[in-house]
């Protein structure tokens, strides 16, 4: 059964004209009749992270310009975490006419949930070139590297973690609920609004044992200025 499973995540990769087209073409279908399209998406994202970062900058008293890049790294990265794992629990269920019809790789569909979340990831990534041009960042070409090697790292790990809820939530419906839930209590506690402090030592295993702080500080903190 791993050998299989193993040649059908490698039979999925190779068709990857395949997903990355119907990926794009799924993008083109949800924004037709749309005047600014994957705007939309953008615009209300970057108006929410601005107006949380003035509440909260000054919540917390902290530098607005220094929040506000805290604030959109986190959150845009919680955002793609977040709409990955979602999208995966129905990723066999929504393509269930598909794969009954065609004799297809199943890992071929969450490939294509993957791309397509990568693809709106990098459409709100214009929020960052800005956050880091308002907040007067200087990231080093070491700095976007690493921040990069993380989110190859993180898409991975996703990709293995949307194929296994794929295959269970098709098995037992409910634990999509679940999942919903679970990352629902995953964006309370990980750092994503609030910032950790020395202060916070002895509660430091709220963050030492929760994976996604891990993963987005990985990504994050490159791109960050020193203090």
């Amino acid at each position: 059964m791993f050998k299989l499973a193993l040649l059908d995540i490698y039979g999925g990769l190779k068709k990857i004209q395949f997903w990355n087209y119907m990926a794009w073409q799924e993008i083109i279908i949800r924004y037709r009749r749309s005047v600014l399209g994957p705007f939309w998406i953008t615009a209300s994202t970057a108006i929410y992270v601005v107006s949380i970062s003035i509440v909260f900058s000054t919540l917390f008293s902290q530098d607005i310009k220094h929040y506000l890049l805290y604030l959109s790294l986190g959150f845009l990265i919680w955002s793609y975490i977040n709409q990955t794992v979602i999208e995966s629990a129905d990723s066999f269920i929504a393509c269930a006419s598909f794969i009954k019809q065609i004799r297809i790789e199943r890992s071929v569909f969450i490939y294509q949930s993957i791309i397509r979340n990568v693809y709106f990831f990098l459409h709100n990534a214009l929020i960052l070139v800005v956050c880091l041009i308002f907040s007067d960042s200087t990231c080093t070409f070491y700095a976007i590297s690493k921040a990069l090697f993380g989110f190859s790292i993180l898409t991975i790990n996703l990709f293995f973690l949307s194929l296994t809820l794929a295959c269970l939530c098709t098995r037992f419906m409910d634990l999509r609920q679940i999942v919903m839930s679970v990352l629902q209590i995953g964006f309370l506690v990980t750092p994503i609004m609030w910032i950790p402090t020395e202060s916070m030592h002895s509660k430091a295993f709220l963050l030492e044992w929760n994976p996604l702080f891990h993963f987005i500080d990985f990504i994050r903190s490159p791109l960050l200025p020193v203090d």
